[in-house]
C-alpha cells in the first residue's frame, strides 16, 4: 500500500487547518441564557415577595385623608342615588287597624327585646296601633279587651267572639300596661293562607333555608315559588317546595353551611359569617348564587376599615408595627378577621402588632377619634382610663363611617367614652378619623347559597331570585310593611 507524500506526520505535530473538538464546548449563546435565569428567577423573588414588601412600606398613595374622601363620597352618592329611586315608594304607617303576618308576634312591655315577651299574638290577630312615631316598635291598643279566656294547662289562651285564638300566654292577662310589638310583622291586611296550593306530602320537595325565619312568610313564598317555577323544579326531579328554619349561620351555629354538603337543603339564606367560613374552608358541593341588597340603601356587601386619628404619624402600613390596634373580639369579621387577613397577606403578622380587643364597633371608633385611653386590664370591664392605653388605630366595621347614627353610640357611656348629643357631633368625630388605603374583602350582606348543581344552571338561579325579589317587593306593597325579611331582594343584572 503506497503512502502518499506528506501523509505522516512526526508526532506531536498538528495538521494545519485541523482542530481537535473541545472536551466541553461552550453552548451557543450561554452568556445570555445565564442573565435570562437571572431575571426569571428575580421576577419571581419580586412577584412572590417584592411586591408584598413594596405595598407595606411605601407610602400611601393616595394619603388616607384622600382615600377617605373617595370611599364616603361614593357611598354618599350611592345613597342619594338610592333615595331618588326609592322616593315615590310609600310605606303605610300611622295609627289604625294592622294585621300580624308573622306565625307569632311577641308582646312586649317596652320597645326593646330586653324583658321576657308577656304573650304571643297568632298569625292575622287584628290589632290597634296608637303609636307609629318609633319606626321599628309600635305601640298598640291592650289586646286582650274583649277576648275570652281560657286555660289550657299552664297555657292561657284568648279568643275573639268568631272562637279564633288570638293570644297565648304563660300567664293570665288583664289590665296589661303599654304594649308594643315589631312593626315588621304588622301589616294593613290580614295574611294569605294558601298552604293548600302546594303537593301535599312530597318525597322529593325542593328545600330551601331561611335565616330570618317566619311560617307565615315562608308559607306564602312556597307557594309563590312553586306556582311561577313548578314545572322546572319537576324536570329537575322535585316534586314540592319547603322553605325551613336553618338558622343564623352564625359562629355559635359553625355547621350551618354543611346542610347543603350534607344536601339536607338545595339551597339557604345565610349569614356573612358562615359566607366567609365557605369561602375560607371551599366546602364542596357549595357555590354562591345571590347577593342582597337593604331595602334601607345602605350598601349589599360590607366590609372592614383600619382607621387612625387624621393627626397619625402612620404613612405606611408597615409603621402599624409595634402599634396599639384596638379591635373586636377574635371572632368578628368587620372589626377583626377582615383587616388581619389583609395585613397577613402583605407579611405582618399578629405578633407584630399590640392587639387589644373587646370593644364593640362604636366603642373602636370613639376611642380614636376622640383620643381616650383605654384600660383593659379587666375584659369585662373595658372602660376609659387616665392611665389606660390610647389607640394609634383601630380595626372597624364600614357601617361605622358610613350609616351610622349619633344615638348607634349611647352604648359608650357604659365604657366612659364620649356620648355624641347630635348628628353635627358625630361629624366632626367623623372629620377626624381616616381610613388606610389598604385592600379589604368583601362580605354580602346577606347571601344566598344554591347547591353547586342548581348554581351552575344558570336560567335556575337567575328565575329563582327574580322570583324571591318579586315576592318580598310584592308583599311590601300589599301588606304596607317596610319589609317582609330584614333584607329585599332588589334587581341586579343576571349572572352569567
Amino acid at each position: 500500500m503506497g503512502i502518499k507524500p506528506g501523509g505522516i506526520k512526526p508526532a506531536g505535530v498538528k495538521s494545519p487547518g485541523i482542530n481537535p473538538a473541545p472536551k466541553n464546548p461552550p453552548k451557543k449563546g450561554g452568556k445570555w441564557g445565564i442573565v435570562f435565569l437571572l431575571v426569571l428567577v428575580l421576577g419571581a423573588v419580586y412577584f412572590f415577595f417584592g411586591r408584598d414588601y413594596m405595598a407595606l412600606h411605601k407610602d400611601f398613595d393616595p394619603t388616607p385623608k384622600e382615600y377617605t374622601d373617595q370611599v364616603l363620597g361614593a357611598y354618599q352618592k350611592r345613597m342619594a342615588d338610592y333615595r331618588a329611586m326609592q322616593s315615590g315608594k310609600t310605606v303605610a304607617t300611622g295609627t289604625g287597624e294592622r294585621y300580624v303576618i308573622a306565625d307569632r308576634l311577641c308582646l312586649r312591655r317596652d320597645a326593646s327585646t330586653n324583658l321576657k315577651p308577656m304573650g304571643e299574638l297568632v298569625a292575622g290577630a287584628k290589632v290597634q296601633v296608637l303609636d307609629s312615631s318609633n319606626s321599628e316598635w309600635y305601640r298598640i291598643a291592650n289586646p286582650v279587651a274583649g277576648l275570652q279566656e281560657r286555660q289550657q294547662g299552664k297555657t292561657y289562651q284568648y279568643y275573639n267572639g268568631a272562637g279564633e285564638l288570638v293570644i297565648e300566654s304563660d300567664k293570665p292577662l288583664r289590665n296589661m300596661p303599654d304594649v308594643y310589638v315589631a312593626s315588621r310583622y304588622l301589616g294593613t291586611q290580614a295574611p294569605e293562607l294558601a298552604s293548600s296550593s302546594l303537593p301535599e306530602n312530597p318525597q322529593h320537595p325542593f328545600v330551601f333555608g331561611l335565616q330570618f325565619y317566619n311560617d307565615q312568610i315562608a308559607k306564602m313564598l312556597a307557594v309563590d315559588v312553586w306556582q311561577k317555577m313548578g314545572s322546572e323544579l319537576q324536570s329537575r326531579g322535585y316534586d314540592g317546595v319547603k322553605f325551613v328554619n336553618t338558622g343564623s349561620g352564625t359562629d355559635k351555629n359553625a355547621g350551618t353551611e354543611q346542610k347543603i354538603s350534607n344536601h339536607e337543603v338545595d339551597g339557604m339564606q345565610t349569614s356573612p359569617a358562615c359566607y366567609s367560613r365557605i369561602m375560607k374552608g371551599k366546602e364542596d358541593g357549595v357555590a354562591f348564587a345571590m347577593q342582597t341588597f337593604k331595602n334601607d340603601g345602605e350598601a349589599h356587601d360590607y366590609s372592614g376599615y383600619i382607621i387612625v386619628n387624621k393627626d397619625s404619624d402612620i404613612k405606611s402600613l408597615s409603621d402599624l408595627k409595634g402599634k396599639n390596634i384596638f379591635t373586636g373580639k377574635d371572632g368578628s369579621m368587620s372589626s377583626y378577621t377582615l383587616q388581619m387577613r389583609a395585613l397577613e397577606k402583605l407579611g405582618l403578622k399578629k405578633e407584630d402588632l399590640h392587639l387589644y380587643s373587646g370593644l364593640y364597633h362604636y366603642q373602636l371608633f370613639t376611642a380614636v377619634a376622640e383620643q381616650t385611653p383605654m384600660d383593659f386590664s379587666d375584659p369585662k370591664n373595658i372602660h376609659a382610663a387616665d392611665n389606660g392605653v390610647k389607640a394609634d388605630a383601630a380595626f372597624v366595621g364600614d357601617f361605622v363611617l358610613q350609616s351610622s347614627l349619633f344615638e348607634d353610640f349611647a352604648t359608650n357611656k357604659k365604657f366612659g367614652l364620649k356620648v355624641y348629643q347630635n348628628a353635627a357631633e358625630l361629624n366632626t368625630a367623623r372629620n377626624s378619623v381616616y381610613i388606610l388605603p389598604i385592600a379589604m374583602e368583601r362580605i354580602p350582606e346577606q347571601p344566598l347559597l344554591l347547591s353547586k348543581k342548581l348554581y351552575d344552571d344558570t336560567a335556575f338561579r337567575n328565575e329563582f331570585r327574580q322570583v324571591l325579589m318579586d315576592f318580598y317587593d310584592a308583599q311590601s306593597e300589599k301588606y304596607g310593611i317596610a319589609e317582609a325579611t330584614p333584607d329585599v331582594y332588589k334587581n341586579m343584572p343576571p349572572q352569567e
